[in-house]
């Protein structure tokens, strides 16, 4: 097998965090990207961009090109984890600047991002996408529309990317359930007053049902390293 390249988004902490550091040690070529600057021992480059700039997957190209311009890489992957929970405010309290900015980290940058790795894709390497998904994208919850609608619509991104049948192509749509993560921090920490599903996320930590982020990147691995799907595939960590 030939050199293995990914690019990671949200490595500065979490599942992307652990992510990275598990495909360095397994002998893959990294790329993080992440608003925070981190490193890693190992073949690992960080590329420090906010995913809410429009500009943020032009800027990678360059980088990226210019790597497989000097080692030939068999499969090319890319794991769309950096979200934000949103603003956690209801209808008729939000801030329109907020859920604009949400939706562009969401799901027009992972969105563009697919595109940038469709066009810049080696001839005859494999192509593996993962977008982190949740079981919010297909339940709704109240005063975090933004983050259930952008999760529900990069669900449906993905299965476009799939039905297009670029060759050597497979794409993962993959809800991690919960996990001990900055988001969840973020989200158990609102006021009840401000924030109507607090306490969902609150007895979600007191009652310990949050994985660390390093049990739930299995599925992740197997799917890039399987070199016979193709076309697009959903799983939800435990079943």
């Amino acid at each position: 097998m030939g050199k293995q390249l990914a690019i990671v988004t949200g490595t500065s902490s979490g599942i992307g965090r652990a992510l990275a550091e598990r495909l360095v040690a397994d002998g893959w070529k990294v790329f993080g990207v992440a608003r925070r600057e981190v490193k890693f021992e190992g073949d690992y480059q960080h590329v420090q961009l906010d995913l809410s700039d429009p500009a943020a997957a032009a800027q990678l190209g360059p980088r990226l090109e210019a790597e497989m311009a000097f080692a030939s890489f068999s499969r090319l992957a890319l794991v769309n984890n950096a979200a934000t929970p949103g603003q956690k405010r209801s209808y008729g309290e939000q801030s329109h600047q907020a859920t604009f900015r949400n939706i562009a980290i969401n799901l027009s940058a992972p969105m563009a991002l697919m595109d940038l790795v469709v066009r810049i894709m080696p001839e005859g390497a494999a192509l593996r996408v993962v977008n982190i998904s949740s079981g919010l994208a297909h339940r709704p919850l109240g005063g975090i529309a933004d983050y259930c609608s952008s999760k529900a619509g990069l669900h449906m991104a993905g299965e476009v990317l799939a039905a297009e049948g670029h060759e050597n192509t497979a794409v993962l749509s993959y809800s991690p359930g919960g996990v001990d993560t900055e988001m969840q921090q973020s989200l158990r920490g609102e006021q009840s007053a401000d924030f109507t599903s607090v306490d969902v996320f609150r007895a979600m930590h007191e009652e310990g049902q949050l994985a660390p982020a390093e049990a739930v990147i299995g599925p992740i691995m197997a799917f890039l390293e399987n070199d016979t799907i193709s076309g697009f595939h959903q799983e939800r960590f435990g079943g």
